[in-house]
């Protein structure tokens, strides 16, 4: 089963909702708060536009965490943003953040399971999203049993997929970010995803 899947933010300019859906995108993967924890400026018009045109969504937030306090405090963001929203895929958290790969294996898994542990006690899922170097170099994967969903594209990346380079774990591939949806300005990232949450709440 593959479900064909976009991820979006403030860099890319949605101008038809409906249109995305009505060519064969089923999930909407929308960033929800940015630096400072200052919320994206499209989420809230994403989250109405893609649940409106029938898209299951679900959100990330790009950590700026070094400490279990801080992963705390970005979680509370994201749960204040969401209000009583409902998402039918998790919150995953984007570790890719070079100042955090300097930090220990033990140190990053502190951090990623306080982020849980508050987005979970928030009555949400919980993902974890990163590249391949960091799933197999950086996190203590053992001790973070969480679902994945991996970024792998190539060098030249012409928007389509590319077999040789799909992982073999996850429940999503982020595997571009050059593609072109109808409905959507530019580029945008395109996803596959193995994995259909049914609805909460």
């Amino acid at each position: 089963m593959e479900i064909r899947g976009i991820d979006v933010s403030a860099y890319n300019t949605v101008t038809n909702y409906r249109e995305v859906a009505k060519h064969g995108i089923k999930v909407a993967i929308m960033r929800i708060t940015e630096r400072g924890n200052k919320i994206d400026p499209t989420f809230y018009a994403n989250y109405d536009g893609f649940t409106g045109a029938g898209l299951k969504v679900g959100v990330y937030k790009y950590s700026y965490a070094r400490t279990i306090g801080q992963a705390r405090e970005e979680a509370r963001n994201v749960l204040s943003t969401l209000g009583t929203r409902k998402l039918e895929y998790p919150v995953f958290y984007d570790l890719e953040w070079s100042e955090q790969r300097a930090l220990s294996k033990s140190s990053m898994t502190s951090i990623v399971k306080a982020f849980r542990d508050v987005i979970v006690e928030g009555g949400y899922r919980f993902g974890i999203y990163c590249n391949m170097d960091w799933y197999k170099n950086v996190l203590d994967v053992a001790s973070l049993p969480y679902d994945y969903w991996i970024a792998s594209y190539p060098y030249n990346d012409q928007g389509q997929i590319v077999e040789s380079l799909r992982p073999s774990v996850g429940i999503g591939w982020q595997y571009s970010s050059k593609g072109k949806v109808p409905g959507i300005n530019g580029n945008v990232d395109l996803d596959v995803f193995y994995k259909d949450y049914p609805s909460q709440g």
